[in-house]
């Protein structure tokens, strides 16, 4: 915990500092990688993988999978589209 009593992890991935951010900046940006997996999704966050992606690159594909049907089939739902048709 931080002297100011909050999480810093937690604020990290606030920021979107968290390494998979990190990590998804860099293969989109630096290595070219338009597609991803995101295995595990769970439910949204604030900075998403097609959002950290998508801001790099506008052309990225995001597949979200987890095993709980409520967060694979609903919690990506009702995102706004992008134009490449993706959430």
């Amino acid at each position: 915990m931080n002297r100011a009593g909050g999480n810093p992890a937690a604020d990290r991935r606030q920021a979107g500092q968290s390494p998979d951010y990190r990590a998804v900046r860099f293969l989109t940006g630096d290595v070219g990688l338009r597609q991803f997996l995101d295995i595990g999704a769970g439910l949204p966050t604030t900075s998403n993988v097609h959002e950290v992606a998508q801001a790099v690159e506008p052309s990225s594909r995001i597949v979200y999978v987890d095993n709980d049907r409520c967060k694979s089939g609903c919690a990506h739902t009702g995102r706004p589209k992008t134009p490449q048709g993706g959430p």
